[in-house]
């Protein structure tokens, strides 16, 4: 037989990041991090001359949908410093 389970601090459930608590500060710091890359990406393209039509589309597919993407689930239990973070 096993030593025993380990519980998990944290839990994934369809990328939503969500901890023992029911807090999502997980999800939002690991949002925050990976649309500050996005937008140095951005960054990088833009520099090349797209139309900003372009960029528009491009910050839609790969910043926008990743703030968007089941913020109407955990909104309601983000503190203030979350809500400015995003």
């Amino acid at each position: 037989m096993s030593e025993g389970l380990v519980q998990p601090s944290c839990s994934v459930y369809t990328c939503v990041h969500l901890t023992q608590n029911f807090t999502f500060s997980q999800h939002i710091d690991a949002v925050v991090t990976v649309c500050n890359q996005r937008l140095y990406l951005l960054a990088q393209l833009k520099r090349q001359g797209p139309d900003l039509s372009a960029l528009d589309s491009v910050f839609n597919a790969i910043i926008a949908n990743k703030i968007l993407y089941a913020l109407p689930v955990y909104y309601g239990y983000l503190t203030q410093g979350h809500k400015e973070m995003l």
